[in-house]
């Protein structure tokens, strides 16, 4: 792991090589991620979550280590509450020497050809072929253990943010898998409050 990609001077770069809407979609997607906080009453507006992936190059470091994606829990209706949903519990992926293709889901071993690296950075951000590239393990071959890398807020997307964060260390991905629950299930509970005014 290359600790100089986890520092601000790499943040600072990174948006030095960015257009004005790249640094837009990295500082709000931050400001999304940080308000969901490990402890809940008073909001610290100054807050940063620990061990978060911010930008692709973070991941492509990681080819060796293990990356934690968290994605928020679906709404579902709650079934002895008539007309009432809430969230599920957020998910936790866990995907040991992660690497990206653009080979799809498949069942079979990737071959080393396969693997994009930091020459290929070009090619993941680009909108036409980032549907194409996926995060999965160089150990592991199924289906169950592979993302898209639309789907991390890893690279700028004009896209709604949705919660989903990763992270390089377990305990603040579970951190922020308990808070992430809490929080959804708290504004749902706040919006349901405020709708019954109504």
């Amino acid at each position: 792991m290359n600790p100089n990609l986890y520092t601000e001077e790499f943040r600072d770069f990174k948006y030095l090589k960015s257009s004005p809407e790249e640094i837009a979609y990295y500082k709000n997607n931050a400001k999304l991620l940080n308000s969901v906080q490990p402890w809940a009453d008073v909001n610290d507006p100054n807050f940063i979550w620990p061990c978060r992936l911010e930008f692709i190059e973070q991941l492509l470091d990681l080819k060796d280590g293990t990356i934690y994606i968290i994605e928020p829990g679906s709404l579902r209706p709650i079934q002895y509450r008539k007309n009432s949903y809430d969230y599920e519990e957020a998910r936790l992926h866990i995907i040991k020497k992660p690497i990206m293709t653009m080979t799809g889901p498949r069942v079979s071993p990737i071959e080393p050809e396969d693997i994009l690296t930091e020459d290929d950075i070009q090619t993941i951000t680009n909108s036409h072929q980032t549907r194409r590239v996926f995060i999965c393990s160089s150990e592991q071959h199924n289906a169950s253990s592979i993302f898209s890398i639309r789907a991390t807020g890893l690279i700028p997307l004009t896209k709604d943010f949705d919660y989903v964060a990763v992270f390089y260390d377990h305990e603040y991905a579970k951190k922020y898998y308990v808070a992430l629950t809490k929080f959804l299930r708290k504004e749902n509970d706040a919006i349901s409050t405020i709708s019954k005014m109504f």
